[in-house]
């Protein structure tokens, strides 16, 4: 079985792969906008047992990213950076418009085998 940290390294490999952006694991800085910010959750309740011990674990999260413009060209990015790696799934979960910081919220799920 893979250890925990090396599956997350890849999300973060993929994440800092992108230009003109920062990333944070867990932490939200004052100013939002122009930042990654991505975090573990659990596993997905996928496991895989053999000789009773933990074969295979997919660990799941979440990556948030905020925007200034429409069309962010760092969206198209972030996913071009998850699909690079086959061991990372994703799927955009949401979407919004935050009146109060005039940021477009963007999170994606992600799943990493």
């Amino acid at each position: 079985m893979m250890p925990l940290s090396t599956k997350l390294q890849k999300v973060k490999k993929a994440l800092t792969s992108i230009d003109g952006v920062r990333v944070s694991h867990y932490r939200r800085p004052p100013n939002l906008s122009g930042w990654i910010i991505w975090a573990e959750e659990s596993d997905d309740g996928s496991l895989l047992y053999a000789d009773n011990k933990l074969y295979e674990q997919i660990v799941t999260g979440k990556i948030e990213y905020w925007a200034k413009e429409e069309f962010d060209p760092v969206a198209d990015a972030i996913q071009e950076a998850l699909n690079a790696d086959p061991a990372i799934g994703w799927r955009l979960s949401y979407v919004e418009y935050d009146e109060s910081s005039e940021l477009i919220y963007h999170e994606w799920t992600f799943t990493v085998i």
